[in-house]
C-alpha cells in the first residue's frame, strides 16, 4: 500500500509563474517539503535488509489543462534519523523510480487537476527513518485554475 501523506504534513510551496510567448500557456516553479514522521522506516528487525515503501505526493497548483510529459520534478530526502545505533549497524537510503501523473479535482476543482509524483523511497537500519522529503518541479500547462497560482 501506498504512503501519501495528508494535507497538513506539507509545508506551504514556493511558488513562481512566468508566461512565454503566445501560443505557450504559464509555466510554474514551484518546490515544497513534507514532513513523513517515522512512515518511512528501516527494516524492524534486521538492519541488513532494505525496506520499500512506495510514496505518492500531490503537488503544486490546480491546472485546467496539463500534460505530464511538461513536468520535470525532483525529490530528494531532506531529513533522515538514526537512533540506538552502533559500530555494526547498518543504515542507507535511496529514492528512485519517479514518475509524473495528474489527479482530478472535485467541488470547486472539478475539470482541473494537480501534479501527482509517484516514486519508491527504499530505506536500511533498524533504528532508520526518513522523516522529510523535499520537492522541485517545473512545470508547463494550457491554464492554470480557476483560483491561479495560489490555490491550494
Amino acid at each position: 500500500m501506498a504512503y501519501e501523506p495528508f494535507d497538513g504534513q506539507y509545508e506551504k510551496e514556493h511558488r513562481y509563474a512566468f508566461h512565454a510567448q503566445d501560443p505557450s500557456g504559464p509555466h510554474v516553479v514551484f518546490s515544497g517539503n513534507v514532513d513523513v514522521g517515522s512512515n518511512l522506516h528501516g527494516n524492524l528487525n534486521d538492519d541488513s535488509q532494505w525496506e520499500f515503501h512506495d510514496v505518492i505526493l500531490t503537488v503544486g497548483p490546480w491546472w485546467l489543462k496539463l500534460d505530464p510529459k511538461e513536468v520535470v520534478p525532483s525529490v530528494t530526502n531532506s531529513g533522515y534519523q538514526n537512533t540506538n545505533s552502533d559500530e555494526d549497524d547498518e543504515q542507507a537510503w535511496r529514492i528512485e523510480a519517479l514518475t509524473v501523473d495528474t489527479v482530478g479535482g472535485s467541488g470547486v476543482h472539478a475539470n482541473e487537476e494537480r501534479i501527482r509524483l509517484k516514486f519508491n523511497v527504499w530505506v536500511k537500519g533498524e533504528n532508520s527513518h526518513v522523516i522529510r522529503l523535499s520537492y522541485f518541479v517545473f512545470a508547463r500547462g494550457r491554464a492554470l485554475g480557476k483560483q491561479g497560482l495560489n490555490s491550494p
